[in-house]
């Protein structure tokens, strides 16, 4: 009967140091010590010597104890995971028309942040309002599920802002450390990145459904762009002398002009809403166009840092991509 009592008080303990017992566990426990003792009374009734011996008993005790110990610890745990792991919420096109137009709207008047371009400027430190701007930005794109028919664009977008926030901070350290080259550098990348998420933030908030022939010949007219993609063209050969250092001016232009042209596309696509008759057409064209749009973030990053590697992965993606994109749209409009 002391070990009974003594593996109660201490069950009780273990159970006390993770979770308030469960209403029913003093109950069930309190059972099966009560069958346990009638299970032994009866078999010594029989003359059968069943019992555990002492030394069994109390390890079985503690295996109990611990694991109902961790069973408590395991729905402590995942009861606070629930608790503080909340979804997204999940908005409408009009509500996410709306957040975005409210940012671009912001971004614009904390200005673009290119305005420290020499040494001798006067630059502000790196919580300038443009950088706030942008994380406020970033924060509510990351609150928020997107609609299905901005959810490429979407993932873009977030892409896009991280970037600009790198850049913006690059410009700062190179002018800390009165590098004029990096600096240079530095702004026109970030002016890149700003006109990419100012364009497509202007496309997503005057978007509207539009009908078959009308999808179309946004489409073609954006495909006028990037059918005379002069960046893009050196960049596909691997042996571009434009790139034999990839910081080097003529490198950095082709990535920003590819960049823009990939961008009026993507932008065609975020302004006018697909047909149900297109939608799986345009949906492929999305996704393709988001690989060669993340490949040249790739080169565009690398030449901040100077990373060749990272460079050569960007350009394979994106050498991967543009023959994908020149088919969908072909597709596109050809019916």
């Amino acid at each position: 009967m002391d070990n009974e009592r003594t593996l109660k008080i201490q069950l009780r303990q273990a159970l006390d140091e993770v979770l308030p017992p469960a209403p029913w566990l003093e109950a069930a426990v309190r059972d099966d010590l009560r069958k346990r003792r009638t299970s032994r009374s009866a078999d010594r009734g029989l003359g059968l010597r069943m019992a555990w011996p002492r030394s069994g008993m109390q390890i079985a005790a503690g295996l109990l104890i611990v694991v109902l110990a961790a069973a408590a610890v395991a729905a402590l745990i995942d009861f606070r995971y629930r608790s503080t792991h909340v979804a997204p919420a999940a908005i409408d096109v009009p509500a996410y028309e709306a957040m975005v137009s409210r940012h671009i709207d912001q971004l614009v008047t904390a200005g673009n942040g290119v305005d420290c371009t020499t040494l001798q400027s006067r630059c502000p430190t790196p919580g300038w309002p443009v950088v706030t701007a942008e994380k406020q930005f970033l924060a509510d794109l990351n609150g928020s599920e997107p609609p299905a028919r901005f959810a490429v664009i979407d993932a873009q977008m977030r892409r896009h802002v991280v970037v600009a926030i790198a850049d913006l901070n690059a410009v700062v350290a190179a002018y800390t450390a009165q590098d004029q080259t990096g600096l240079d550098r530095a702004n026109y990348l970030l002016g890149s990145q700003g006109n990419w998420i100012v364009t497509i933030g202007h496309a997503i908030a005057q978007s509207h459904e539009g009908s078959g022939a009308a999808y179309v010949e946004s489409v073609r007219t954006a495909n006028q762009n990037l059918a005379l993609c002069t960046g893009c063209q050196p960049l596909e050969l691997t042996g571009s002398v434009d790139c034999t250092g990839i910081q080097a001016v003529l490198c950095e232009a082709d990535v920003v002009y590819a960049k823009s042209d990939v961008e009026s596309v993507e932008a065609a696509l975020a302004s006018v809403g697909a047909p149900n008759s297109l939608a799986a057409q345009d949906a492929l064209l999305q996704r393709d166009l988001a690989r060669a749009d993340s490949g040249l973030l790739e080169m565009s990053n690398a030449q901040l840092t100077d990373d060749q590697a990272a460079f050569e992965a960007g350009r394979l993606l994106l050498q991967q991509a543009l023959p994908a994109i020149n088919a969908d749209i072909a597709g596109i409009l050809g019916g």
